[in-house]
């Protein structure tokens, strides 16, 4: 079965990822080029007729259970693999792919994505913005929309609440540039919060420029980043290893991740929750461009202590996140399907880059697992 690429670039874009690749591609396949240069009117579709086949190699693999599933991607090959070894690439465990990186394994694997689809047909790898090791993380997820087209991330302006014992706290995320010299500068995020209790909202307080870079775009785990004591206002320098040792942060920030100290983010027993979760899925880039910290203020002022209290709401610590995190698959009624997407994937190696697309997931009731079929080519 082939598989040929559709076009994702069109001006304005759903953020919920109803488009997806629909094919299963079994077989191995040598690189193939197209023969022209992709264009935007072309659209991604898995059909036996396609005029050319997809270049790189396919894979299918089976995740069974909580069982974990290595795959290395040179190969590309399921390999035995384990949280020490180096001979793996991604995990598979359930619907959640880790990379060998970070806090999922012993190497220096990071990725980038969901990237534009058509980026596949090219053999050198895309500019991203920076490569994202596995690391804690969860509610503060999807606090940002990414745009492909001038690589820039769009705040959503949602409203968080936080709970820290039986301190309440609201916060929102302004942007994730900061201004120097008259030019923007990423990972300098700026965001206001409050302290909420029975007796009524505390002083806002705004953060300006706070340091998430990392060191930069390859996000070395040795350097520190910025984190943030809520009750003192404190700014704290920390790797990500001081960071889930410490109890002094209840936020942290590291390039475009948000982790909160509880959970496997760290011992100070946090948890969050994302009050606008239910509009994520129809938010568009270009909604989000019209939002500022001054629109969206009302909003944020008028979060109080009932709607934070409120039983019914499910605050959350941190668990791993990986770049798929950001959803890498999602679901038409019954049916799960891939998000038309390119990944940008560096190996356990530190040294190795592939794109990875994937094509289609069967779902195994009967052995409590998913067949996932993927297309993956190394590249310069």
């Amino acid at each position: 079965m082939f598989v040929v690429l559709v076009g994702a670039c069109a001006k304005e874009k759903s953020l919920s990822s109803d488009h997806a690749s629909k094919g299963h591609s079994t077989e191995s396949e040598a690189d193939a080029a197209t023969g022209s240069t992709p264009s935007d009117s072309e659209n991604v579709s898995n059909t036996a007729d396609a005029a050319q086949p997809l270049p790189g190699t396919s894979l299918s693999i089976d995740v069974l259970g909580d069982t974990p599933t290595y795959v290395a991607l040179a190969t590309p090959s399921i390999v035995t693999g384990g949280q020490n070894a180096l001979d793996w690439d991604l995990e598979f465990k359930g619907l959640s792919i880790f990379t060998n990186g970070g806090v999922s394994g012993s190497g220096s694997g990071a990725a980038f994505g969901p990237e534009d689809p058509l980026n596949f047909l090219f053999d050198t790898a895309p500019q991203v913005p920076f490569l994202r090791a596995d690391m804690a993380g969860g509610t503060f997820l999807d606090w940002y929309a990414y745009s492909g087209e001038d690589h820039h991330l769009w705040s959503r302006h949602h409203i968080y609440g936080m709970r820290a014992g039986e301190r309440y706290f609201k916060v929102e995320i302004l942007s994730y540039y900061g201004d120097q010299a008259g030019a923007p500068v990423s990972a300098l995020y700026q965001l206001r919060y409050a302290e909420v209790t029975q007796a009524g909202v505390g002083q806002t307080q705004v953060v300006k420029d706070l340091n998430a870079s990392a060191g930069g775009a390859a996000d070395d785990p040795t350097q520190p980043s910025g984190c943030l004591d809520l009750i003192s206002g404190e700014r704290l320098m920390l790797t990500p290893m001081e960071a889930t040792q410490s109890s002094d942060w209840q936020l942290c920030f590291r390039r475009d991740t948000i982790g909160v100290n509880g959970g496997s983010g760290g011992p100070g027993n946090v948890e969050a929750v994302d009050l606008d979760q239910a509009k994520a899925s129809s938010e568009t880039i270009e909604q989000l461009e019209m939002l500022t910290a001054d629109s969206e203020l009302p909003r944020f002022e008028a979060v109080d202590f009932a709607t934070l209290s409120d039983p019914s709401l499910n605050y959350l610590g941190d668990g791993v996140v990986s770049a798929f995190s950001a959803g890498w698959y999602h679901r038409k009624g019954a049916e799960l399907e891939p998000v038309d997407a390119t990944w940008f994937v560096r190996g356990a190696d530190g040294l190795s880059t592939y794109l990875v697309l994937f094509s289609r997931i069967e779902t195994l009731p009967a052995q409590n697992g998913y067949r996932i079929a993927m297309q993956i080519r190394p590249v310069k």
